[in-house]
């Protein structure tokens, strides 16, 4: 994304202020060109509490058809708008500006609420902020939005603020300690503003699936901070914020990537959910919303997202170290002493954000041992077997519901054909059953559930207005197998085969699997050409 710098000027007065140009400063025409498109979102004829969008450039329009539909709803008298500290330009967990710096559009400058600023200084929360005006310049989280902001509230004043990124536990203490200095302090008609971009440096296939998990985890009002986005912890402290002012009823407007604007398949992407919150009494407007927006053309879901868009992902053979995982965090600087980080580190790719985001990650979990783990109204249990002199598979509780069973057997001499017409069998108790050689030598295999009722999967798809492809649907038919290879050679050997991410959608999943291959015992970098099988 294009980041704009500004310079440190002094006015005519004794005051040296810290000026912050806008994108595209001093452009008049291309400002009033982007402010008459007639384009408004559609969205519930009420104003939000709170609201998310991009501040990715390649959006422009997108955040202004946001900002008009939601000015159209009301006036905020403050705005507060928290965004990422790309640049790590604090020392602390939260940036705010001192009296000097000014924010410029082409239009005038944007008024700063220095009143709540000044009372955040001397709260119990000014240990955690750094009061500081040049960390503005060239912050693009923040200056992205003063147009629009200027444009659409003309009698609104800013407070602006920059969130510490990569925060730890305690960070998050300070984030919502902001939230509950913010309910207290500002007025019933203020707005908060987070500005995020979603996945980064993936190609569209991961990125959707990191949408997916994410675009769950907002509208169950789910923790946030193992999410694939650039600040989650701004997403964090609105949330937080939200539930002080009971504004937890979150409705998705609209979604982009960069892939929309540049459709190439391999193009590295950048994605943007376009989010606003509102409290219990808009049930009314939004229900009459879901009506409108049908025939709109934008990318938004309705309400109902339980039992949704639950996203695993597996690996082969070997032993990695890494077993089964919830979540799965950035090694920055390369010091982390788990061994499954260390093994699986340039699989991870660029900043971990491959890997980051999921729900669940199955590696090489320990035979003996049931995980489980519940997200978005449905619970994922892994039973994991010793293989070695089993003669029959255990099966699960069938009267379970809105659970996802998995089953992962370990051989320790890679030899799967003696369970292997039970394994069949099997599928149809498991969602999956995988087939492992703990040595890394046999690559593994995972086996799918096949699905009796057709018919009834046909209907539902068509409800919910899935695509329906026919290799899906050969796949429910047909015990559907999947091989994985190896994840961890023993040394000296090569790692080569899949990385299988699967996603289900209220009982149906889709399959996607990643292709490696290594000149040494560990996986590279994926190649992220990834198709559904």
């Amino acid at each position: 994304m294009a980041v704009f710098f500004s310079t440190i000027i002094t006015s005519c007065s004794k005051t040296d202020y810290v000026i912050v140009n806008s994108q595209y400063p001093g452009d008049v025409a291309l400002w009033n060109h982007t402010f008459s498109r007639d384009n408004p979102f559609v969205m519930p004829d009420k104003m939000p509490s709170a609201m998310v969008l991009p501040h990715h450039d390649i959006c422009t329009f997108q955040q202004n058809s946001f900002y008009r539909a939601v000015s159209s709803k009301g006036q905020p008298s403050v705005i507060v708008l928290v965004s990422p500290d790309h640049f790590e330009s604090g020392k602390k967990e939260i940036v705010a500006p001192k009296t000097n710096v000014k924010f410029l559009t082409t239009e005038k400058d944007v008024p700063i609420e220095h009143k709540i600023l000044k009372k955040l200084s001397q709260s119990d929360l000014a240990q955690a902020v750094d009061f500081e005006d040049e960390a503005w310049i060239q912050e693009h989280g923040v200056f992205i939005h003063m147009p629009f902001i200027h444009h659409y509230f003309p009698k609104a004043k800013v407070v602006p603020l920059l969130l510490k990124p990569l925060a730890d536990e305690s960070d998050f203490d300070s984030f919502r300690k902001l939230a509950e200095f913010l309910d207290s302090e500002l007025p019933d008609d203020a707005l908060i503003v987070a500005s995020v971009d979603f996945s980064h440096y993936q190609i569209p296939e991961v990125t959707e699936l990191h949408d997916q998990v994410t675009l769950n985890a907002l509208a169950n009002f789910e923790d946030p901070r193992n999410l694939e986005i650039d600040s989650p912890e701004s997403i964090y402290t609105l949330m937080e914020y939200c539930r002080l002012r009971n504004a937890t009823t979150p409705v998705l407007i609209n979604r982009t990537c960069t892939h929309d604007f540049i459709p190439e398949e391999f193009v590295e992407s950048t994605s943007h959910q376009y989010w606003t919150f509102y409290t219990d009494d808009a049930k009314a407007q939004i229900e009459q919303y879901y009506k409108t927006v049908e025939s709109s053309g934008q990318r938004y879901q309705t309400g109902d997202y339980s039992f949704k868009n639950f996203t695993v992902v597996i690996g082969g053979s070997g032993d990695t170290g890494a077993g089964f995982r919830t979540k799965w965090e950035w090694d920055r600087y390369r010091t982390s002493t788990d061994i499954g980080e260390q093994n699986l580190y340039y699989l991870a790719g660029k900043e971990a954000r491959f890997l980051m985001g999921f729900d669940a990650y199955i590696f090489d979990p320990e035979p003996g041992t049931v995980h489980t783990h519940s997200a978005h109204g449905t619970t994922l249990r892994v039973t994991s077997l010793d293989a070695d002199g089993l003669d029959e598979i255990p099966l699960p509780d069938s009267s379970a519901k809105n659970q996802i069973e998995i089953l992962v057997l370990n051989y320790s001499d890679g030899d799967y054909s003696r369970l292997q017409k039970k394994v069949k069998d099997a599928t149809k108790k498991y969602d999956i059953i995988i087939n492992r050689d703990v040595r890394g030598i046999v690559g593994a295999k995972a086996f799918f559930k096949t699905v009796e009722d057709i018919q009834d999967v046909i209907d539902r798809m068509k409800r919910d207005g899935l695509k329906i492809c026919g290799w899906f649907i050969d796949a429910l038919q047909e015990p559907n197998t999947v091989d994985l290879g190896i994840l961890k050679a023993p040394e000296g050997q090569q790692a080569e085969g899949n990385i299988l991410v699967v996603n289900w959608n209220d009982g149906l999943y889709s399959i996607h699997t990643f292709e490696y291959k290594s000149d040494n015992d560990v996986p590279p970098a994926i190649h992220q050409a990834g198709f559904p099988y």
